[in-house]
């Protein structure tokens, strides 16, 4: 059954909101939600869950149209979990009880599914590791001992990374955020073949950067959370950029989650201002959170299928909602986002 808190009631008296933009008509229209705060319990048995729900998810991306893959950030798990709140499933090992380990997660925070092979990538915070998974067996890189778990600048090490993404070749983009950087990373080594972006304001310059996606033309696509912006850069550092500090439709209050859907629409999670934004690429933004009747709490995420199913991770108040936007136009990316 889903496990929907009264939070959720505020959503369900909404029918549709529907705002222009220069590049499409953007709507959502509320269709359920499930989850609610539950630390994560050792003496449960491995891959099941209790029923009180999340720990603040942070990161999620579907793995099909009915199932939905969760950074359970708080609990240092991921969850597999039917769109209805069903059947869900713990993923990975308990990074309060092991790190350095492929498997082991400490404070998972971003996920990316591959939709060519179903593999999933985790940027593991607190791990200071960058993780490439099947359901059973997991590519590790980062931090490789048991003793120090350190934040480290060195190629193929990591400093707090936020988020991941796959590029239309399969190649890994790691949001290296306490580092400044973005690592690429061989499809399925994760061998380090290059890096880009560094600390600062200008364009070309990320601060504390937290979200990422990769469109299909091999646009990167970053929230610049210490900037409050949105950036759009080729791995040559030749960027454009939008947004800035504040509450109006375009402007952002610490950014973290930032998708791409098959429209080339700009999904933002901004965190700090309690709402989405769905963005062409020269920042003509929907609203939704601002007086429409969406109620969002502090959003860290959003993924959208092809088929115009939305998910946020709605993270302070540990879950995960589910929208309806047009799905008119939208081809299936044979890659990745």
């Amino acid at each position: 059954m889903n496990r929907i808190t009264s939070a959720l009631g505020l959503l369900a008296g909404l029918t549709l909101a529907t705002i222009g933009s220069a590049q499409a008509q953007v709507s959502l229209e509320f269709i359920s939600g499930f989850g609610q705060q539950s630390p994560y319990i050792q003496t449960f048995p491995p891959n099941q869950i209790p029923p009180e729900g999340f720990s603040r998810p942070t990161g999620l991306d579907f793995l099909s149209a009915d199932r939905i893959l969760v950074a359970d950030y708080g609990n240092n798990k991921l969850q597999n979990c039917k769109i209805t709140g069903e059947d869900c499933q713990w993923l990975g090992g308990d990074g309060g009880f092991g790190r350095n380990e492929p498997g082991t997660y400490d404070r998972p925070h971003g996920v990316q599914v591959r939709d060519s092979d179903g593999k999933y990538a985790i940027a593991d915070e607190d791990n200071h590791a960058v993780q490439l998974c099947t359901a059973v067996t997991c590519v590790y890189r980062g931090d490789s001992t048991t003793t120090d778990n350190d934040p480290s600048s060195g190629l193929g090490r990591w400093a707090f990374p936020d988020d991941v993404a796959f590029d239309r070749e399969g190649r890994v983009y790691g949001l290296d955020t306490g580092n400044n950087r973005i690592q690429i990373l061989g499809v399925d080594d994760l061998r380090v073949l290059g890096t880009f972006m560094r600390g600062g304001s200008s364009l070309g310059q990320i601060e504390g950067a937290r979200g990422i996606a990769v469109d299909d033309q091999g646009l990167v696509i970053i929230a610049d959370t210490g900037n409050h912006r949105i950036q759009l850069c080729d791995t040559n550092e030749n960027c454009t950029a939008f947004g800035g500090q504040g509450s109006a439709p375009g402007q952002f209050n610490g950014p973290v989650g930032v998708e791409v859907d098959s429209l080339g629409r700009i999904w933002v999670a901004d965190t700090g201002n309690n709402r989405i934004q769905a963005c062409t690429h020269d920042g003509d933004c929907t609203v939704f959170g601002s007086g429409d009747g969406f109620t969002f709490n502090e959003p860290h995420d959003v993924a959208v299928h092809p088929n115009g199913t939305v998910a946020v991770a709605n993270t302070t108040s540990n879950q995960i909602l589910f929208f309806r936007t047009e799905a008119a136009g939208f081809a299936f990316n044979a890659g990745y986002n």
